[in-house]
């Protein structure tokens, strides 16, 4: 497969010196860097940061986005999947990256047949949040072959590590071929596109000439506990000083703040419905698209904030 561009990842650097670091990248020959979507931040954490992201825009290297927590979280099935996509798209959303870029979900071990399975509930489970055309999947040649053929995820990031002299896997968009580069001080992976179009930002922020119509929104079908870190489904949330609340028009608990989300329903198929004059208790609110709602916490279900009014006790 012909190689269209070189970059890199990585996760920590050297310092906050992100002009030097993009420079000296950009003076290399690298095209792209791969970062992580995640809250612990560079350069003592992993995660990318606002101003690091437009310090490799400045110097032309595009960015690609990895979520990781332990080596094998994914083993964490449909769960992991949801809270690695939720707060994925909440770093996307602070950090100023663009919406509806795709994340490549990481499972840094060689997989057994037996965690299959796991892996795949994982990837469905962040498709409930973002959808399938942001779920990407990074892992040796073994995990990539069931992932394409299983079609739970879209793009794909296969390492060295674990390939076996098994070549490269013909889903590939990116290959990870190299470790222990430095640039301006920092420990970089090589990575090689195989494919034009890899889930890079400028194809999502409009600064390249093709430009790729972000998929819609896929709401989770149940609720989702919450809060998680404080923030549920990517949203952040605020404590209510007050966490009961009077119902003043009846209508239908959701499973994400947005009235296009499904209806929630109890285990024999009813949908759940809040009333006028009945109390119910809200631990947490949050505003999405102008509009406030209300979370009840840990059941995560989400109702309509105007059709409340908080109790004075």
């Amino acid at each position: 497969m012909p190689v269209v561009a070189e970059g890199v990842d990585y996760s920590a650097t050297a310092n906050a010196n992100w002009d030097a670091l993009a420079q000296a990248l950009a003076g290399n020959g690298k095209k792209f860097a791969g970062r992580y979507a995640v809250y612990d931040k560079s350069p003592n954490g992993r995660g990318i940061t606002g101003a690091e992201y437009q310090a490799l825009k400045r110097h032309g290297v595009e960015t690609f986005l990895y979520y990781e927590e332990s080596e094998a979280w994914m083993l964490g099935g449909w769960e992991a999947g949801v809270r690695a996509a939720s707060r994925a798209i909440d770093v996307v959303r602070s950090e100023g990256l663009p919406a509806g870029m795709p994340v490549y979900y990481s499972h840094d071990v060689d997989p057994t047949p037996d965690q299959f399975a796991a892996i795949d509930e994982c990837l469905k489970g962040a498709a409930s949040i973002v959808g399938f055309n942001r779920v990407g999947f990074y892992g040796g040649w073994a995990g990539i072959d069931h992932v394409a053929n299983a079609k739970t995820a879209k793009w794909f990031c296969q390492t060295i590590a674990w390939q076996y002299g098994r070549g490269l896997h013909p889903a590939i968009h990116l290959h990870q071929y190299g470790f222990n580069t430095y640039f301006a001080g920092t420990n970089c992976d090589l990575v090689a596109a195989l494919q034009p179009h890899y889930g890079q930002a400028g194809d999502f922020d409009g600064t390249t000439t093709t430009t790729t119509t972000p998929p819609p929104i896929v709401f989770p079908p149940k609720p989702i506990p919450a809060p998680d870190k404080m923030s549920a489904q990517g949203y952040p949330l605020s404590h209510n000083d007050r966490r009961r609340w009077t119902c003043v028009q009846g209508g239908r608990f959701k499973t994400a703040p947005s009235r296009d989300a499904p209806d929630v329903k109890d285990r024999a198929g009813k949908v759940r419905t809040y009333n006028a004059g009945k109390n119910y208790t809200f631990d947490y609110h949050t505003d999405v698209r102008g509009e406030r709602w209300l979370v009840a916490g840990p059941s995560g279900v989400w109702a309509v904030a105007k059709n409340f009014t908080q109790e004075s006790r």
